[in-house]
Formats: structure tokens, C-alpha cells, sequence
């Protein structure tokens, strides 16, 4: 199951960068791909926890690196701020990966975490960014296709390579909004 959503994602948001003329949130997506493949690793071999634990703190900092250049210079972090963020990336992903035991919980944390960040940045929408909104629509959709297969019932469930690539994700996104926007986090 969460093999076809991270597909979904990384191909459609893939285009829609493109699309968009935001070729750079590729790296985003790469960082994505790279933990998928990490967690396929570990599902089908083992991985070792420190090496997801270092791959983990690998692509959040990375994130937070390339989500900082998005701001335009409009904010440049510290470097203690970019260490919370990276922490607090971490924690979504392996908080994200504890969900996904839970029918439902996590496609609905993923829907409801997408739709209430497009509320936000439809409200204060100024023409700063639109892959943000785009790509929370992309996931709220992704996970409205699971749902029917994670919920009552679970048929199937998201699993290392859905979960910990889910949580990255959204918690990537969120940073990026409250960049972008000023909300602050911290």
C-alpha cells in the first residue's frame, strides 16, 4: 500500500514541479525516494536502526537546507533552528511510522493535515508559493484513493516505506509553510 502512495507522490509531484517551474523541490522528492528505498531495505533485509536513524537525520537536514533557500532570503534559519527543525522532522517521521499500526489513522492525519494546511495558506495567499498548496492537495488526494483501504477495515496498511516517507513529507511541508507565511514554529 504505502509503496503506491509514495509512487504517486514522487511521480505526480515530480510533474508538477516541472510543471510549475519549481524544478528544486525535486530534491525534496529525492529525499523521499532515498528513504523509501531505505525502508524497502530494511523490510525485505534489515536494516540496522542507526542506519535509518543517520538516514532519518540525513534527508531532514537536507530538507531544511533546501526549504530554507525556498524562503527567497526572506528568512535564513539558524543554525539552532535548523537543528530543531531536523529533530522535529526525525520525530514526524518515526511518530508517523508508530500511526500506521492504527486503521485509518494515519490516511487520516494525512487528509486532515493536507487540507488544513491548504485552509491556511489559502487564507493568507499572496502569490509567495504555490508548490506548497500543490502538493497538500497532491497528498490529501493520494490518501483519500487509501483510505477505502486502510479504514474500517484494513486491507493494507502504509508500512515502513508509506509511513516514515509520509511523515517526512508532511512535516517538510509544514516547515515550508510556516517559512514561507511566518508562522512561527519555534
Amino acid at each position: 500500500g504505502g509503496i503506491g502512495v509514495v509512487v504517486v507522490i514522487i511521480m505526480f509531484g515530480s510533474i508538477l514541479c516541472i510543471k510549475y517551474g519549481n524544478i528544486n523541490v525535486n530534491i525534496i522528492l529525492l529525499c523521499v525516494l532515498f528513504l523509501a528505498i531505505v525502508s524497502l531495505f530494511d523490510d525485505l533485509y534489515g536494516v540496522k536502526p542507526i542506519v535509518r536513524f543517520v538516514s532519518h537525520i540525513f534527508v531532514s537536514y537536507i530538507a531544511i537546507e533546501t526549504v530554507d533557500g525556498f524562503a527567497q532570503n526572506e528568512l535564513i534559519l539558524t543554525k539552532y533552528q535548523t537543528i530543531i527543525y531536523t529533530i522535529f522532522i526525525v520525530y514526524y517521521i518515526n511518530a508517523y511510522n508508530f500511526m500506521d499500526g492504527v486503521n485509518g489513522l494515519a490516511s487520516m492525519q494525512a487528509i486532515t493535515t493536507g487540507i488544513g494546511t491548504c485552509i491556511i495558506i489559502a487564507i493568507n495567499y499572496d502569490n509567495r508559493d504555490n508548490m506548497v498548496f500543490i502538493l497538500n492537495i497532491l497528498i490529501t488526494a493520494a490518501f483519500l484513493g487509501f483510505l477505502p483501504y486502510n479504514f474500517p477495515k484494513a486491507l493494507m496498511f502504509l508500512g515502513d516505506v508509506g509511513s516514515t516517507s509520509t511523515g517526512f513529507i508532511i512535516a517538510v511541508l509544514m516547515i515550508w509553510a510556516s517559512l514561507i507565511y511566518g508562522i512561527e514554529l519555534l
